[in-house]
């Protein structure tokens, strides 16, 4: 019998062509195969459903690659179908060499006799009905996914498809092939086969158990971002997305474009170095705008963001799974830990703010899981995540998730485990090592931006009252619209404080353990029943509650971060993990498989639950309030409901549903340990499942809902922003090029003008870096103490603190502005913010400096003096408030003295005109020749990182006039080039280099433990003398 006969055997690549080729035979055998039983064999299903996977698999690649090539490259869809697919179909070889088949790796054999035909032919006949469906304007998508069906079945009617492996058949039969039927085509026993050896099982082997509440976390994920990838609108998230991460990705994406890259931006605070910022350090991320050819970083990180977020879920349910081995209790944990408005902030804000919520799942696995076998592989790992973090995550964040990893770390050795806590502190180090120049470079921002406090202090509201938005974060306001409705004296930020929450039940559920004091949880594994100690994390949840609601506990944390201006309550980001891993070890622990009765009782539960939870419960409270006549309200008091607590205005619908909820939650808590174990089993069952759903549910709301959409300005009221598909988009060249001009950009400064009544937050960094307009005010963590200096009039029209500078009115401090080269005022509109219509330049509102001075951008000084940094800032006061120069609030002519921090005194040559060029980070400045030396002046802010080469000679730049650069130029000179390098410039080999090190002496480190264990062993090894060895016994046969 010829092994292509048979179902089972395996055919050759031109045998599955000829049956590809000739559909009757086949169909004849269909009919024949119809003795057999339908459907999946029981012991199949899972290879049924890793062969579904990897279906997914290829249209997940393909679809991707179509999307990258035609909408951001324009190529043509039939040339991105034909790449996409033949992506997609190396992917499902690779998926299935490993998980279909069980091979360790792919190999040109196997490809051969298993893949060859049936994925190229699936490949072939999916691009054919693709692209025939996209010539009827179908959606590429839809045109994919019926291409991937028709060629599935046309697979499995050629037989190139083995959906024949997971059938289910008579045992022990098979069919023969058309020529050798008999009149009866009768079935015959198969020749007995000597059992195939099993595939050695592995962790990969293990993942398609988990594929369901992974696809389930992606759903999830799609769901909360679903207005942004499926209704056309744009995820701009908080007004710090769009000031600190949009726009510098915006900024950078320009120079990668041209080839090139720039640290120095002239376009906020007369000047900075963007790689400073705590929040906007260039990552690897900020280049795919740039190899997209796309400009709109809107619409490109509007997707990355939610690739993030259901990342972040996957790593906390793989976590829970560690310890809780529960897929339900996992999948719950999870919801809690992603979902918390605090790791909801943070995507809202920016991809690196959101670093140390995506990574402390990793953090914490590895941290777990060390031991002495792998403590230096482990540590490795932890080295180049702290790195990471270093480098490019919001430092103060991660540094609350350190406290925790050392405090876990520190409860593993007391269990007599030190591995954790040493591969931790010399990953610390080595990070620190690795990123010396960054965290040099984040010292000196927090030192010079005017952050550090005498004393320690508390900011925002930090008392027991904000207790209440653990349990529902919208008590005090769903929304900012609302939360503004209440006196000042009781108004609170939204985006601070308790943010730990992400459902009514799953806070609920956290108290319930609380006050069990039942802190040792246990779960299924396949040895047996394990025991978890959840103590560790339940006092250092506890401790972060303190910190965030006790005054004297937050005071005691200023001072330990040296009273640097910092607002602690964010150290709820080291709780949320904690938090949601004792809701997930509680929801495990003693929960069984549900059977009959009890589990329709748990579906039913489950239904309620979640239809009270989706229940609109302010139509509720004004149906509530017609029925008592009573007049409409929004907020309650309740104050002294509780002792010592004064609640101030609550949302009255939220407190109703506050109510409800957390009364089912008794009834059912109470009803599951009435009943015994099955009834705790159903509660757990029921919890789980209106945990995720109350957690999903409030996340994408709060993401994107109404209030997100609901606005004449963004920010107005502070609520976070998606936009619709015209709104914020980066402005075409020609735009630029209009609105420069309109400014004379090149030669003259700019601020703008944004009332605080057009919009709660600061306008200036977005349209500075978004437009390219050279501008003096900004926001940013920390306005420069050089700029902050200056004599700033304490009025309403601008605010000079710790974060920004912001003008309010058309009344501006016109000496100061002239001083800095400001010729114009912009007044901010809708129009120029969003973007929306294409044609800012006709609308803009300028407001015309009036001085009869405006210093220039460059020029050649006549007299300087020799000052001090205090003398400096004591002498530009002094000109700044007497007249002339500035009079009747302008300024009237230039400075008689330019003032130098150096060795610089004297008169100078100031004829000639000064003309440049460049921009970032090289200036060229060129002025004619003179026998006598001068002194060049450029009217941009100074920083240590500036240097001058003057005719292919290095010159000095010293401080000027407090914000300006002065550098000496000698006689004949024609030509000053000002270039700045940033500390950062040296980490692009120092870090490699110290990697390198680093990882040598790990090598060597280990090569040398091995060969001591080595000689080790062969010293242990018992030897027999020469002659022993040479004696044979007296039994033992000779050959002859």
């Amino acid at each position: 019998m010829s092994a292509e006969s048979a179902p089972h055997g395996r055919l050759s690549s031109r045998s599955r062509l000829t049956q590809m080729l000739r559909v009757e035979p086949v169909m004849g055998q269909i009919g024949v195969m119809g003795t057999w039983r339908p459907g999946i064999a029981p012991e199949r299903a899972p290879a049924a459903a890793r062969r579904g996977a990897l279906g997914l698999l290829f249209i997940t690649v393909s679809t991707a690659v179509i999307y990258v090539l035609a909408h951001f490259w324009a190529i043509a869809f039939w040339q991105a179908s034909l790449l996409g697919g033949a992506l997609g179909v190396l992917a499902q070889f690779a998926g299935d060499e490993r998980w279909l088949f069980g091979h360790a790796g792919p190999d040109r054999t196997t490809f051969e006799r298993n893949h060859a035909v049936s994925l190229a032919v699936v490949g072939l006949v999916w691009w054919f009905v693709a692209n025939v469906l996209r010539l009827f304007d179908i959606e590429y998508l839809i045109s994919a996914f019926v291409g991937l069906a028709v060629a599935a079945g046309y697979g499995v009617l050629s037989g190139t498809e083995p959906w024949y492996r997971f059938t289910s058949t008579v045992d022990n039969v098979i069919v023969r092939p058309v020529g050798e039927w008999s009149a009866r085509q009768r079935l015959e026993p198969e020749p007995s086969e000597p059992p195939p050896t099993p595939a050695p099982v592995g962790r990969l082997d293990a993942l398609p158990r988990h594929l369901l509440p992974s696809l389930f976390l992606i759903a999830a994920t799609a769901f909360a971002f679903r207005e942004t990838l499926f209704f056309g609108y744009r995820f701009i998230g908080n007004s710090d997305r769009l000031n600190h991460y949009i726009s510098f990705i915006l900024y950078h994406t320009h120079y990668l474009e041209q080839g090139h890259f720039a640290a120095w931006s002239g376009f906020i605070f007369d000047g900075f170095d963007s790689l400073s910022l705590p929040m906007s350090f260039v990552t690897p991320l900020y280049a795919i705008p740039a190899l997209l050819r796309t400009d709109d970083v809107v619409a490109v990180f509007g997707i990355i963001a939610p690739i993030l977020f259901a990342a972040a879920l996957i790593q906390a349910y793989f976590v829970a799974y560690l310890l809780t081995r529960d897929r339900l209790a996992s999948l719950a944990g999870a919801c809690t830990y992603g979902f918390a408005t605090y790791g909801l902030l943070k995507i809202e804000q920016s991809d690196q703010t959101y670093l140390s919520v995506l990574t402390a799942p990793a953090f914490f696995y590895l941290v777990h899981t060390t031991i002495k076998r792998n403590w230096i592989k482990h540590c490795v790992f932890l080295t180049l995540l702290i790195a990471i973090h270093f480098y490019f995550a919001f430092l103060q964040e991660f540094s609350y998730n350190v406290i925790f990893f050392f405090v876990y770390a520190a409860y593993l050795l007391l269990r007599r485990n030190a591995y954790p806590i040493i591969a931790l502190t010399l990953a610390m180090i080595w990070g620190a090592l690795l990123s010396a120049p960054r965290l040099l470079v984040q010292y000196g921002t927090v030192a010079t931006s005017g952050r550090g406090r005498p004393q320690p202090t508390i900011q925002d509201v930090v008392d027991l009252r904000t207790l209440l938005r653990y349990f529902s974060r919208d008590i005090f306001g769903h929304s900012w619209r609302e939360a503004i409705q209440v006196p000042a004296s009781w108004q609170i930020n939204l985006h601070e404080g308790d943010l730990v929450n992400s459902s009514v039940f799953g806070a609920l559920v956290f108290v319930l353990v609380l006050v069990s004091f039942r802190w040792i949880f246990r779960s299924r594994t396949a040895n047996g029943v394990r025991k978890y100690n959840a103590t560790v994390l339940i006092l250092y949840s506890l401790v972060v509650f303190a910190v965030m609601h006790n005054a004297n506990a937050y005071l005691l944390l200023d001072r330990l971060y040296q009273n640097i201006s910092f607002q602690h309550s964010r150290i709820g980001v080291s709780a949320l993990l904690p938090v949601a891993l004792v809701t997930a070890l509680f929801l495990a622990d003693g929960r069984a498989r549900l059977q009959g009765r009890a589990r329709y009782v748990a579906v039913a539960a489950s239904v309620l639950l979640i239809g009270v939870s989706a229940l609109d419960f302010s139509a509720v409270q004004n149906a509530v309030l017609n029925l008592l006549d009573r007049p409409p309200r929004l907020f309650v008091t309740c104050d002294n409901c509780l002792p010592f607590v004064n609640t101030g205005p609550l949302l009255l619908w939220d407190v109703l549903r506050l109510g409800t909820l957390a009364a089912l939650f008794v009834v059912l808590v109470a009803a599951g340990y009435f009943f015994g174990r099955t009834g705790r089993s159903v509660m757990k069952s029921v919890l789980a499942v209106v945990i995720v759903f109350q957690a999903i549910w409030g996340g994408a709301d709060y993401l994107e809902g109404p209030q997100t959409r609901d606005y004449s300005f963004p920010y107005e009221a502070n609520d976070f922003v998606i936009a619709a598909s015209n709104q914020f988009l980066p402005p075409t060249p020609a735009e630029l090029e209009q609105v420069h001009g309109a400014l004379d950009n090149d030669n003259y400064r700019s601020v703008t003008i944004c009332p605080v009544g057009l919009t709660l937050e600061n306008c200036s960094t977005l349209i500075g870096m978004i437009w390219g307009i050279r501008l003096v005010d900004g926001y940013s963590s920390g306005v420069p103490d050089r700029l902050a200096s200056l004599p700033w009039p304490i009025t309403s029209t601008i605010q000079s603190n710790g974060h920004e500078v912001r003008f309010q009115s058309n009344q501006l401090p016109w000496s100061i502005l002239s001083f800095l080269n400001t010729r114009q005022g912009v007044q901010v509109t809708r129009q120029l913010y969003m973007n929306e219509d294409g044609r800012v330049a006709d609308g803009l509102q300028l407001v015309q400096n009036p001085s009869p001075y405006i210093y220039p951008r460059a020029y050649l000084a006549d007299n300087t003096e020799s000052v001090t940094a205090n003398g400096d800032q004591a002498a530009v006061r002094n000109e700044l408030s007497s007249c002339p120069p500035a009079c009747d609030g302008g300024l009237t002519q230039r400075f008689p003295i330019d003032y130098v921090e150096g060795p610089v005194a004297g008169s100078f040559d100031s004829s000639g005109q000064v003309t440049w060029s460049g921009d970032g980070d090289r200036l060229t400045f060129d002025f004619p020749a003179s026998p006598n030396q001068r002194f060049l002046v450029v009217n941009e802010r100074w920083e240590p990182g500036w240097s001058a080469q003057i005719d292919g000679q290095p010159a000095p730049v010293y401080a000027t006039n407090v914000l300006m650069r002065g550098v000496p130029v000698p006689a004949g000179a024609t030509e000053v080039v000002l270039t700045y390098r940033s500390l950062l410039y040296w980490a692009w080999w120092y870090t490699p280099l110290v990697a390198l090190l680093g990882g040598l002496l790990i090598f060597l480190g280990v090569r040398i433990q091995r060969r001591r264990v080595f000689s080790r062993a062969t010293s242990a090894r018992p030897t027999r003398s020469g002659s022993d060895a040479a004696r044979l016994p007296e039994s033992t046969p000779t050959v002859a």
